[in-house]
């Protein structure tokens, strides 16, 4: 059994995989940066120390008395843990030896505060699966912008292209096709059984919106590069495919729709149009010449196509997935 489930789950396995060696590498580099000299150190890149300075660390220790801190911390926590185990010990003895009407109470009281949790567990499981059920649906918002940033972040390392976006897009975007929704998403009740794989799930509806994402905006780069356009209004461009594909994520993730969903999703989409119609100054949204404008009509109209032939893709590749699956458990 363990070794299918090794099979069934490698995608994910290798997904996270590559997620840690991204968390690996700043770490590494901070590792390699404190055993360098100042200006060496300064220029910030994983390249080995020519000197490797140990002493960078006896320094801190002795200047920043950090092990007497450490010790001083350790002595009053077992002074702490010291006095209220004996206090607590000489207390209830106490209360035990003594058989009156006080010690009673006491008694009484303290078994019921041991006995009391038992009986709010149905809403404890209850509150359980709102809020795993709730995190799916902000994880797969939030994951859509991260899969999105670590592939273009990838492949702007390995390119002249520069990042298409400014960080006041990302901002307002992400505010209102994630922050915002998922925090009112959050607290809609929602205590139906939980099922299937959580990371599963979350990394196949996040997917499609991610991928979308790279591809309109690699397109979109590929016109700047092929006509000249000017990185501004690409930007605009690439604002607009991010905030469609964002709007289309959230519909998913809203199915199936109440008047509470609807609200949320409707709301989102007016703001956005305010955002893009009479705060594009404010937000540094410019609009372009002539084929900036029908380049962003063609891209908008293109991505809902991609999204969804992504969308299927997906869905196929998981029938298929199940079906070779049974026939190895058969």
């Amino acid at each position: 059994m363990r070794k299918q489930e090794r099979k069934r789950n490698w995608p994910y396995s290798g997904f996270l995989w590559l997620l840690s060696l991204l968390v690996i590498y700043p770490l590494a580099m901070v590792l390699l940066t404190s055993l360098k000299e100042k200006r060496e150190a300064n220029a910030l890149n994983i390249a080995l120390p020519r000197q490797w300075l140990w002493e960078n660390y006896v320094q801190v220790l002795q200047s920043g008395r950090i092990m007497r801190s450490f010790f001083n911390s350790v002595f009053i926590s077992a002074i702490t843990v010291l006095l209220v185990l004996t206090t607590a010990a000489l207390l209830s003895y106490a209360i035990e030896r003594r058989n009156t009407r006080v010690c009673r109470i006491i008694d009484r009281f303290l078994t019921f505060g041991i006995i009391a949790p038992f009986a709010a567990m149905p809403s404890i499981v209850a509150e359980g699966r709102r809020v795993i059920n709730n995190i799916q649906r902000a994880a797969t918002l939030f994951l859509v912008k991260n899969i999105f940033s670590l592939f273009l972040s990838v492949i702007s390392l390995f390119t002249d292209w520069p990042y298409p976006l400014q960080p006041v897009h990302l901002t307002v975007i992400s505010a209102l096709t994630i922050g915002i929704p998922s925090f009112f998403l959050a607290m809609e009740p929602n205590y139906d059984r939980v099922t299937g794989h959580f990371l599963r799930g979350v990394l196949r509806r996040a997917f499609p919106g991610g991928l979308t994402n790279v591809f309109a905006v690699l397109v979109c780069q590929a016109f700047m590069v092929v006509f000249d356009l000017p990185a501004a209004s690409i930007a605009t461009v690439c604002a607009g495919i991010l905030a469609v594909v964002g709007m289309m994520v959230l519909f998913q993730v809203c199915k199936p729709f109440g008047a509470f969903r609807r609200i949320v999703w409707g709301g989102m989409l007016v703001c956005l149009v305010v955002v893009f119609t009479c705060l594009g100054e404010l937000f540094e949204l410019r609009s372009g010449t002539v084929q900036t404008n029908l380049l962003m009509l063609t891209l908008l109209l293109m991505t809902p196509t991609v999204f969804f032939a992504i969308q299927r893709l997906f869905d196929w590749g998981e029938k298929i997935f199940r079906r070779v699956f049974r026939r190895e458990t058969a």
